[in-house]
């Protein structure tokens, strides 16, 4: 439902919106976009439209399940703002990257979460530059996206409160 109300909203959409609820929702590319969303389940929206011929990419967890895991959440805020900050010209996604993963592996080293990337270069189409090095030095005019993220996968054998 959440997937279709997007896709509606939409004039132009670049990309199938992925809405997963509960295991579903550490699926990176969840696509079936057909589960039922109970009560309290963590939702991963990842979304994106295209505007004037640009695509965007957006991805967020939904707020109400994530506060109760306060821990992750404050964590990944905290990342992605300080990982915002890296982001101006001369910089690099690699070592934007780079500062990331420190983050995250400092922030998760008790509990033994694997992050996934900072995020992409975006071109004319949202996945079209997955073939640009995250070593290429960023310039004026250069668009990227930033979304730290932690996919957890099913089989994970982990605390009960994640």
């Amino acid at each position: 439902m959440l997937a279709a109300k997007f896709e509606y909203e939409c004039n132009m959409r670049d990309l199938t919106p992925v809405v997963g609820g509960g295991s579903n929702a550490t699926v990176i590319h969840y696509s079936r976009n057909d589960q039922k969303i109970e009560d309290g389940d963590l939702v991963l929206i990842d979304v994106g439209c295209e505007l004037h011929g640009y695509p965007s990419s957006e991805s967020a967890t939904e707020l109400e399940a994530l506060l109760l895991k306060e821990e992750l959440y404050d964590l990944i805020l905290q990342t992605n703002k300080e990982c915002l900050k890296l982001c101006k010209p001369g910089a690099n996604l690699l070592d934007i990257h780079h500062y990331l993963v420190r983050m995250l592996r400092k922030g998760l080293k008790e509990i033994g979460i694997c992050p996934t990337s900072i995020g992409h270069y975006l071109g004319m189409d949202v996945h079209d530059s997955s073939t640009v090095s995250y070593e290429c030095t960023l310039e004026p005019g250069v668009v990227i996206t930033i979304e730290p993220g932690l996919y957890i996968p099913s089989s994970f054998d982990g605390p009960e409160r994640f």
